[in-house]
């Protein structure tokens, strides 16, 4: 998780969306993951993939205001 956020940091789009599913991967209710995942999707303008891990945060987390 930690080398995604470095990666947005870096805005290095691609390197938080491999390191976020990494983290997603060993912990598929990491809502944080999923919520980062989505904002590095949105940074490349994949919509559906960004909304698609939007969808899971809202699932596991459906106070977030942010993730709708």
């Amino acid at each position: 998780f930690n080398a995604g956020v470095e990666a947005q940091r870096n805005q290095n789009w691609p390197k938080a969306v491999e390191a976020f599913s990494r983290a997603i991967k060993r912990d598929p209710k990491y809502w944080v993951a999923y919520y980062s995942r989505g904002d590095s999707y949105l940074a490349l303008n994949q919509l559906d993939k960004a909304v698609s891990d939007y969808t899971q945060v809202i699932a596991m987390k459906p106070r977030l205001a942010d993730a709708y």
